[in-house]
């Protein structure tokens, strides 16, 4: 190519303008999409959709932009303060997340579209840079904590943008560039969903953290090396195969199997995206800003159809959804092939070493610094009681709307529980903040947990012990017509003085018209081991004098809260009645309730429960 494209193919300045929009749009939107769904669990579809449809679209506004050096850096800028701004105002308007990730989701178009140099290995730096803070802290995102470290990440992607910025301004005019920035939000999908997503990666696996971490880095090193190779045209195909085959598995495969599939992925994604973006042309138009908003909406309408099927299973396999994304991603490193065919005759080559070699670097280093192995467990003597506190955490979104896995922990530690019985875990759902509750809270309070999936691999059960367990496992419970998948973990502890409890957490179904929620009790019941001390704890979706309820108590189940609390409390943090309470512990004949108390708290939409057992 002649002119500026040819000149300053290789140059930074663009780069690094890049770099800090996709980590400044990708944080926004894992702030975003929890007020999203926040919206769609108190108003259904039309607030929710009223609120994204308006986000996704923006980069429509893109080709208003002026296509001056100062107009690509003006957007960024704006974009990275308002970063900062949602840094500094807690809890986060809804108003606040949308205009910013509005303005960033512009801001990433915009740079990628217009900048010179690399920019596919610009978009996987920004990647592989949100992840790298992402794991450091705990995969909660800083822009939802406050304090000192969270404001120096917010205040270095502006840092990042502003020298960007200066670099931009002191190069070669080269801004009459357009690219296909439709492929924006097919990328955006996997990784956000999948393959930049630590805790989803985590939960998938059946890893820890630090391997999490590692696996997940991994993955943004291959992504950052394959987006730095001039790959040759020919191989489209195969690159175009592996993007589409790769995305379609993220759904259902599990084990150690995730760790490969994710750097295969990763790999793909880094090719397709060096193919669709390294030709640009010149003299953009309004079609740009319309084909990326079009991308967006692709990524917003895929993201929140693969979040409904667990709750309204879609008439055909999910694994349609990553796999569509995929190939929306291949469609574009076919066109860009087609685009860019006087290359074909060049070998790959790498085009970004030093981008490459700081990535290895990153995920090399990072998973040193996070914690190794499960906490302790605490070994007891001949003390007969046990304090077990059960609680629906609503994947760590309280009241506000805010993701805060920290009032949750300080909430449970202040009341010094021996056993932590959790549903509704989130461990990588984006519209919980990609967040792995179950490892987060399992390190903040130093209690190993037990992990049981339920209505998809990354949501399910937790029970945190800081007694010995002894044996436990995941059990699914029976479907019976759903719509979503539940289960129950169960865990043998040594409590001391030669004797164990059995506990079971688990979260029914219910559905109007339906007796799932009395199978599922049924299988709760025959789960536990009659003569041996045994709780049953968690959201039961049952009313008092339901049937679910019958089937515990006729098997010689008691109440805690009806042996030795208020029988009219509610546990829901906004009741709908008088008394609702759908939370239960139950406790075999064996046990003998010593008190009982519903905690308030704002920290979810349900409120804790503290049973003391004596144990016989």
């Amino acid at each position: 190519m002649q002119g500026p494209v040819g000149r300053y193919a290789r140059g930074a300045p663009g780069s690094l303008l890049v770099v800090a929009a996709t980590g400044i749009a990708l944080t926004s939107l894992r702030v975003l999409l929890p007020l999203i769904y926040g919206l769609y669990e108190r108003g259904g579809v039309g607030p929710a959709a009223g609120l994204a449809g308006p986000v996704f679209a923006a980069p429509v506004l893109a080709a208003a932009i002026p296509r001056r050096r100062s107009g690509l850096a003006t957007v960024v800028g704006i974009a990275a303060a308002g970063r900062l701004a949602i840094q500094l105002v807690h809890p986060t308007p809804v108003s606040l997340a949308a205009v910013v990730a509005g303005v960033a989701l512009v801001a990433l178009v915009s740079a990628v579209e217009r900048s010179p140099g690399p920019v596919a290995t610009g978009l996987a730096m920004g990647v592989a840079l949100d992840v790298a803070v992402l794991t450091v802290f705990g995969t909660w995102d800083p822009a939802w904590q406050e304090g000192a470290a969270a404001l120096v990440v917010a205040m270095a992607w502006g840092a990042i943008a502003l020298i960007g910025s200066v670099l931009r301004a002191n190069s070669p005019s080269a801004d009459d560039l357009s690219r296909p920035t439709w492929v924006l939000g097919p990328a955006l999908l996997l990784w956000i969903v999948f393959l930049a997503n630590p805790a989803s990666i985590a939960a998938t696996a059946g890893i820890g953290p630090a391997a999490a971490a590692g696996a997940t880095l991994a993955g943004c090193a291959a992504l950052v090396a394959t987006a730095s190779l001039q790959v040759e045209h020919r191989a489209v195909w195969t690159v175009a195969a592996v993007v589409t085959v790769a995305a379609a598995m993220l759904t259902d495969l599990t084990g150690w199997a995730v760790v490969p599939l994710v750097a295969v992925a990763q790999a793909g994604c880094g090719l397709a995206l060096s193919l669709c973006l390294r030709t640009p042309r010149t003299g953009g138009g309004p079609g740009d800003g319309v084909g990326a908003a079009l991308g967006m909406l692709a990524f917003a309408a895929i993201a929140f159809a693969y979040q409904l099927d667990v709750e309204q299973p879609l008439p055909f396999p999910r694994w349609l959804l990553p796999a569509a994304a995929g190939g929306l991603l291949s469609v574009g490193a076919l066109r860009g092939a087609r685009d860019g065919k006087e290359g074909a005759s060049r070998r790959a080559r790498p085009r970004g070493p030093v981008a490459v070699g700081v990535t290895a670097t990153i995920a090399v280093v990072i998973p040193f610094v996070l914690p190794v192995g499960e906490p302790a467990a605490v070994t007891r003597g001949a003390n007969p009681t046990v304090r077990i506190l059960d609680w629906n955490v609503h994947g760590a979104v309280d009241a506000d709307g805010r993701v805060d896995p920290a009032a949750l922990a300080a909430t449970i530690a202040a009341q010094e529980p021996d056993v932590v019985v959790l549903q509704e875990v989130a461990r990588g759902w984006p519209i919980h903040g990609e967040l792995d509750l179950a490892a987060w809270l399992s390190h903040a309070l130093g209690m190993p947990y037990r992990w049981a999936p339920a209505a998809d691999d990354r949501f399910g059960n937790v029970v945190l012990s800081r007694l010995p367990i002894v044996g436990w496992e995941a059990v699914p419970l029976p479907y019976a017509g759903g719509p979503q998948h539940r289960s129950f973990v169960r865990l043998t502890l040594d409590a001391g003085g030669g004797r164990t409890l059995t506990v079971i957490g688990t979260h029914l179904q219910q559905r109007a018209g339906s007796d799932v929620g009395s199978i599922q009790a049924g299988r709760l019941v025959s789960g536990s081991h009659a003569g041996h001390a045994t709780v049953i704890a968690g959201d039961l979706n049952a009313q008092p004098g339901d049937a679910a309820l019958t089937v515990l108590t006729d098997a010689g189940l008691v109440s805690a809260q009806d042996a030795a609390g208020d029988p009219g409390a509610t546990t829901a943090r906004d009741p709908t009645t008088p008394g609702d309470r759908v939370d239960w512990i139950f406790v075999s004949p064996e046990l003998r309730v010593e008190a009982f108390e519903v905690v308030a708290s704002d920290a979810s939409d349900h409120l804790p429960l503290v049973a003391v057992v004596h144990l016989p």
